[in-house]
């Protein structure tokens, strides 16, 4: 069935950065309909990075985006049915939804964690989980690369997917505040460095998806890290925006990102 949801901002501020005072951007976005979203503002927080006003696929702060397994670029279902549940409008190939044999990099034909084999990101070169296939240099890294940061291949420029201790400057240097903002339950960022104290972002609480379903909307948020668990490498960090709390997830978690410039000297849009 055809669902509808709108999604809007007006803003205006020291958050907006398009020179043009105010903005407004409304996105209707009807299941069945392809739609470009804009590119997001950002927000300085007077941390290390600047982040995003919005989620990679919305277009404003309350709506939820698309969900991605970690090194995924692109979402498993077809455009446009990221809120369907149980999903049933998969991209050629994807129907399992989010499961091992759909990992990125992942290349056995498998639901056990136990027999899979990964081409990239294992921070090791002796891993008992490398394809015979994976590089040294690709078996070793630990930070998702460019190419594999949906952030970055999404809104390219310097915008990409924050690192574990980019996420853990914001929590400790943020006030985290349960909120609902148009309707939409998630967590209200707020700056505690001064100067910026005026400055916050939204986190929805869009829940995840995990194989073909999409699980505790409007309880909690769920945000991936560019980085990878050397303890674990079935799993990235990712950030539970509902106890302010760091967790590794394996990968084939579908979660948000809510991105950021890749410096502080890059200014995105001049």
């Amino acid at each position: 069935m055809a669902q509808s949801k709108s999604c809007s901002v007006s803003e205006t501020g020291p958050s907006t950065h398009r020179g043009h005072g105010a903005i407004s951007v409304d996105c209707p976005v009807h299941v069945h309909d392809l739609f470009q979203a804009p590119s997001p503002e950002y927000v300085d927080l007077g941390l290390s990075v600047k982040w995003a006003t919005f989620n990679v696929g919305a277009c404003s702060p309350e709506c939820y985006g698309d969900y991605f397994a970690w090194g995924a670029t692109e979402p498993l279902y077809e455009p446009g049915y990221a809120e369907e549940d149980p999903q049933s409008h998969w991209k050629s190939g994807k129907s399992g939804g989010y499961n091992w044999v759909n990992a990125p990099f992942q290349t056995a034909n498998t639901t056990s964690y136990s027999s899979t084999r990964w081409t990239k990101y294992l921070g090791s070169t002796t891993s008992s989980y490398k394809d015979p296939s994976a590089t040294n240099s690709d078996a070793r890294k630990t930070v998702l690369d460019p190419e594999d940061d949906a952030a970055h291949v999404n809104w390219g420029g310097s915008w990409r997917m924050p690192t574990k201790a980019e996420l853990s400057e914001l929590r400790t240097n943020c006030t985290w505040t349960w909120t609902t903002i148009n309707g939409i339950k998630g967590y209200k960022v707020q700056s505690n460095k001064s100067g910026y104290t005026d400055r916050w972002i939204f986190l929805p609480a869009a829940g995840c998806r995990s194989g073909t379903f999409l699980r505790s909307v409007g309880s909690y948020g769920l945000y991936w890290s560019s980085s990878l668990n050397t303890d674990d490498p079935s799993g990235a960090y990712r950030f539970g925006a509902i106890f302010s709390f760091f967790q590794t997830y394996n990968k084939t978690l579908m979660a948000k990102l809510q991105d950021i410039l890749g410096s502080p000297e890059k200014v995105w849009g001049q």
